[in-house]
């Protein structure tokens, strides 16, 4: 979007809104050049940060035109969506509302910090949107950065791979159907 005049002042939210045809040609030419992956500016999207620009009434059509474009991509033989997570909204809520809006699709996260939750809830979100996606959902977590685990979620973040072994560990056991008591070193 920058190499086409939409500068880094501006909302690249708001872009997929004013300029569909200027997003849709650059999906085109990256599709043309043999990419497998598209990112889309909307599903990021949440009122908060469309208030910095004065876009917050416009979140829900921001969320309306996302759905938009996963079906697109799915009439053009995308089968994947995938949804990340660091300022924007819960990608487990997004990843809903994807699954109800294009079924079919399956649907990723790309990837959630798993220390700003609890192994459990992310157990809890997984198999909720597998069952709404009839299995085609795929989770993936890591460890982000110090910056949102500590800084913005409030968690520590010391042994991170520690950390993350351990809570795979109980996230495991809980999708497996198991009880689950665990106790780790951190």
């Amino acid at each position: 979007l920058y190499a086409r005049g939409v500068y880094l002042n501006r909302c690249y939210d708001e872009v997929t809104l004013t300029h569909p045809e200027l997003v849709g040609e650059i999906h085109r030419q990256y599709v043309q050049a043999g990419s497998e992956v598209l990112e889309t500016n909307t599903f990021g999207a949440n009122a908060v940060k469309l208030a910095r620009h004065g876009l917050e009434d416009q979140l829900e059509e921001l969320n309306r035109r996302s759905v938009e474009l996963a079906r697109a991509a799915r009439d053009r033989g995308y089968d994947e969506i995938w949804m990340a997570e660091v300022n924007g909204g819960d990608a487990y809520a997004l990843a809903g509302a994807v699954a109800h809006g294009v079924p079919g699709m399956r649907i990723g996260t790309a990837v959630v910090p798993a220390q700003t939750r609890t192994p459990m809830m992310h157990a809890m979100a997984a198999m909720t949107l597998s069952q709404l996606t009839k299995g085609n959902f795929i989770l993936g977590i890591g460890l982000s950065s110090p910056n949102i685990v500590h800084d913005w979620a409030g968690q520590p973040y010391d042994k991170p791979l520690t950390r993350m072994r351990e809570h795979v560990e109980v996230l495991r056991q809980m999708m497996g159907g198991q009880k689950t008591t665990y106790e780790g070193r951190t």
